[in-house]
């Protein structure tokens, strides 16, 4: 089951679906600057009238072009587009429910696009990323790993020194019973 996502980078189709917008910005452009490092990735675009046609356009892309993922892109008015963009994500579950394959998300506020364009390409690039962590076995961007003090302890907020030795003495020599808490 481990490996049910994993497939191999040769001939893989990434769907981009991209509601058609007038901002100026190119969704495949950046989605294939996302995608140059990694060989064999093959993007293809379906053009979206609307967002509430993201699901039929992502089930498209997985029957018709074989896509083993699709990254929906759209442009969005925060007032207008908030009931659509709830009911797009409901539908589009089903779809992959239906074909077992993944549609990632990356959506841009069309007042944030307009400020710094390159918001929309970071979308994109974060919206890969997820998917290759999947499809290609890779792991997602490491986090900064917490810091640690002289033991080995989490500082500011590791483990409590009291419940490492029991009631906070060096212990009595006697063996207490744990029970668990679930």
């Amino acid at each position: 089951m481990e490996d049910f996502f994993k497939i191999q980078a040769s001939g893989t189709k990434i769907g981009l679906v991209e509601v058609v917008n007038d901002s100026g910005f190119s969704a495949l452009n950046a989605l294939l600057k996302a995608t140059s490092s990694h060989a064999g990735v093959e993007v293809v675009r379906a053009p979206c009238p609307d967002l509430l046609k993201i699901p039929v356009c992502a089930k498209k892309m997985f029957s018709e072009q074989n896509a083993v993922a699709v990254i929906a892109f759209a442009v969005v008015d925060a007032e207008e587009d908030g009931s659509a963009l709830s009911m797009v994500q409901e539908k589009v579950i089903d779809a992959e429910i239906a074909t077992g394959k993944l549609v990632f998300f990356a959506f841009v506020f069309d007042e944030d696009l307009s400020k710094n364009p390159a918001v929309g390409e970071q979308r994109l690039a974060n919206a890969f990323e997820q998917a290759s962590a999947l499809l290609f076995g890779r792991e997602p961007p490491a986090t900064k790993p917490p810091a640690t003090g002289e033991n080995g302890v989490e500082e500011g907020g590791g483990v409590d020194e009291q419940v490492e030795s029991g009631d906070g003495t060096e212990g009595n020599g006697e063996d207490e019973e744990v029970h668990s808490l679930f």
